[in-house]
């Protein structure tokens, strides 16, 4: 099937730099992985982008590895200022040994969300995380609730979730993309076959919520949760007791579903309590 759209895409004067041809560093970070460790598999993924230095980076990291099955592999894009802090980190250093950790220098700056959105709405930066199918991506400001029920394979028959930004219960709803899991061949095929991400009539300006609303209006047959389901998947606005994951609950929970909502969620979900909640989804 041809590109419906062709390679010709539009820019947005908005963005300052242009983040849609990094160049991404040599090698296959999947397949490394696997390699080096051959129990890792090369089906998923989970994946962090992060610029910045935070001293609580490390800690969210090894809450994802310690809290996933241990064949789940990891990538973790970083920039020049973080390298020596992610290294030299004893935690975190086995792991980048044993291969199950790729990282993987980004030379690019993500100046706002938009450039961030800019990323992740062009290929290289799924083309680079083949064969995998299932990706994870997670932010800082999100989390795993290690005792909830849901496990992440339990969304694999989906190809796009994420916490639900509204209370219906329809396919047509934005997820949020700081803690989602996505087909990778399905981002694909939207970039490829549907209206481009700087298409002038486009309104979106956030990658995930583009996404979410794309698939969902889309002739292709996309596979979408409903927002009943998505909430089993993460929580931000809409309350659900035991998520498998939370993103950013502590900026908008109460607000959205009641002042005890965010109370019940951390009880059952104490990892969030510790959550840099202050700094955003920008990388």
């Amino acid at each position: 099937m041809e590109q419906k759209y062709g390679v010709e895409r539009f820019t947005r004067p908005s963005f300052t730099n242009d983040t849609r041809k990094v160049n991404f560093p040599d090698g296959r970070p999947v397949e490394d992985a696997h390699e080096c460790l051959p129990s890792l598999s090369t089906k998923k993924v989970a994946v962090l982008v992060e610029m910045r230095t935070h001293l609580d980076w490390v800690y969210h990291v090894m809450h994802f590895i310690r809290t996933l099955d241990d064949d789940w592999p990891f990538v973790i894009y970083h920039s020049n200022h973080n390298e020596q802090m992610l290294r030299s980190n004893a935690e975190l250093q086995p792991h980048i040994q044993s291969g199950k950790v790729q990282l993987h220098l980004l030379k690019t700056i993500f100046s706002s969300g938009h450039s961030v959105s800019q990323f992740l709405t062009h290929t290289p930066f799924w083309d680079a995380l083949a064969p995998a199918d299932h990706i994870l991506i997670y932010q800082i400001d999100s989390t795993l609730c290690a005792s909830s029920p849901h496990k992440i394979e339990d969304f694999f028959k989906y190809d796009y979730v994420g916490a639900p930004l509204d209370f219906s219960d329809d396919i047509e709803m934005p997820f949020n993309g700081g803690f989602s899991l996505r087909n990778r061949t399905a981002m694909i095929h939207v970039i490829n076959h549907e209206r481009p991400f700087e298409h002038p009539d486009n309104k979106i300006v956030w990658e995930d919520r583009w996404y979410s609303s794309v698939m969902a209006r889309s002739s292709y047959p996309y596979r979408l949760p409903r927002g009943s389901v998505a909430a089993t998947f993460a929580v931000e606005i809409r309350f659900y007791p035991r998520p498998a994951g939370i993103h950013r609950p502590k900026a908008s929970l109460t607000r959205f579903s009641g002042e005890d909502s965010l109370e019940k969620l951390l009880r059952n979900c104490p990892e969030g309590k510790l959550m840099p909640d202050d700094l955003g989804g920008d990388f």
